[in-house]
């Protein structure tokens, strides 16, 4: 999915492969960075099912977990 300008955008799948609707917007979901452009670098999924993504902004390390 692409990113706005300044932020991490994420989509998360339904097995079958469809967008999940439970996920942010439509399967969708964006987090503004404030230091300017952010672009995920890594993503895990904790045992609660929450989602860590971790990357870049323009300055330093930015890291944001989401609700399943």
């Amino acid at each position: 999915h692409k990113s706005p300008t300044g932020a991490f955008a994420l989509e998360r799948h339904a097995p079958d492969g469809t967008y999940d609707s439970a996920f942010g917007a439509g399967g969708f979901v964006t987090t503004s960075i404030p230091t300017g452009e952010g672009y995920v670098v890594a993503l895990g999924t904790q045992s609660d099912g929450r989602i860590v993504a971790a990357g870049r902004g323009n300055s330093g390390v930015c890291v944001a977990r989401y609700w399943p």
